[in-house]
């Protein structure tokens, strides 16, 4: 009977450690929603569709009703004798990727589209570099590999500085500065680098051939809303986001970074130099071999870098001596970490039962300054051997 009850006190640890560990990921979901009304394009959640239309027109999300579609914004406008081309933005909800290319197939089928793709011209998709380990359990003097598993950088150089615009009879600066054009210039020799020059004496001037460079703002998005607004003027003919790449940057770097030094020795080996720089140039893709130095835990971090892009992921490493009472996550000081540490580090998270100072100090794996059901969490994979 004792030990029945043993056992269902372990199925509750856990049971509760995985009811905690959801509470903080519905709190990051309501964040991520807060953070894509605020962050409206991404590659994550838009499309571009190129489409002709016989005239002139404006565009709603009820246009697009084969998909779910929460807004449409104009990126590109062009007006000849047969009509215009427009590229449009769509902004969809967060689907995940099957969603989109749901909504790319059903968008191809629609009368008048000439494309649809994902949002590459404006957006990039999230780098991502991810370690071989998330945590490592290593003893005094034991060694381990670390090293990057998957990498992906998806560099990106360009900078949104403004828009162009062409007019088939003059519009006044009153309504520029309404769809957000607040500066301008005429078509020069220097085309879209008057926007980077933006000389005072040609600043609102007539352009002879009714061309123009507009400075709306280098955020994107107030950058698009201007070419939206412009599209919908009747005088405007054409209209367009500027892009230009920005020249030279870093090379491509990568670091390894070691929160406390005096848990465990960190050397790296291997790697290559990025293509085109010399023998002294950054090494990439290296290899670190981590020994255990003293009992504690720390946290290594990886970082790559590259033209617009960066990546890191890190790895707690939780450094013990075997047979010592004073092991991280040895809640209870009994030599060894197991369930009934994490039900203890459970207990202790929800105010049951205070764990003694010291033994919080060793029971806080993730050194956030609290114990929670992530510490239980990695206990219990500590004793069931899935973190080695």
């Amino acid at each position: 009977m004792r030990n029945m009850h043993r056992t269902l006190r372990i199925f509750v640890a856990v049971g509760l450690c995985l009811t905690l560990l959801m509470a903080p990921l519905v709190g990051k979901a309501g964040k991520a929603e807060e953070a894509e009304k605020a962050e409206a394009w991404s590659y994550a959640n838009s499309l571009l569709v190129t489409l002709h239309t016989d005239a002139p027109r404006t565009f709603s999300p009820e246009d697009f009703a084969v998909i779910s579609c929460k807004q449409v914004w104009v990126t590109e406008k062009a007006q000849d004798a047969t009509g215009c081309q427009y590229e449009l933005l769509l902004v969809l909800p967060q689907g995940g990727e099957s969603a989109l290319e749901n909504s790319l197939a059903a968008l191809r089928q629609q009368p008048g589209v000439l494309s649809a793709q994902r949002n590459e011209k404006y957006a990039k998709a999230e780098s991502s570099l991810t370690l071989n380990a998330s945590v490592l359990y290593l003893p005094v003097g034991a060694e381990r590999e670390l090293f990057i598993e998957s990498l992906r950088l998806n560099e990106d150089n360009r900078q949104t500085i403004g828009v162009a615009f062409s007019m088939a009879s003059p519009v006044d600066a009153d309504r520029l500065q309404a769809c957000g054009v607040d500066r301008f210039w005429p078509d020069t020799e220097q085309k879209e680098n008057i926007l980077l020059e933006t000389p005072a004496e040609l600043e609102g001037t007539v352009s002879p051939n009714g061309n123009y460079y507009g400075l709306a703002s280098t955020d994107f998005a107030a950058c698009v809303e201007a070419v939206n607004a412009l599209s919908r003027l009747s005088e405007i003919t054409a209209v367009s986001l500027v892009q230009k790449a920005i020249p030279g940057g870093a090379p491509p770097s990568e670091s390894w970074t070691v929160e406390d030094d005096k848990v465990l020795q960190l050397q790296l080996s291997g790697g290559e130099i990025a293509p085109g720089l010399n023998e002294n140039g950054p090494k990439l893709n290296q290899k670190a071999t981590v020994q255990g130095q003293a009992p504690g835990v720390t946290r290594i971090t990886v970082e790559r870098t590259a033209p617009g892009a960066q990546a890191k992921d890190s790895c707690l490493v939780i450094v013990y001596r075997p047979g010592s009472r004073e092991n991280p996550g040895d809640a209870n000081g009994d030599g060894a970490v197991n369930a009934a540490d994490a039900l203890l580090a459970l207990r202790h998270a929800v105010g049951a039962a205070p764990l003694p100072q010291a033994a919080a100090a060793r029971t806080d794996l993730n050194s956030n300054g609290t114990v929670n059901a992530v510490d239980a969490l990695i206990q219990l994979q500590i004793a069931v051997g899935k973190i080695q």
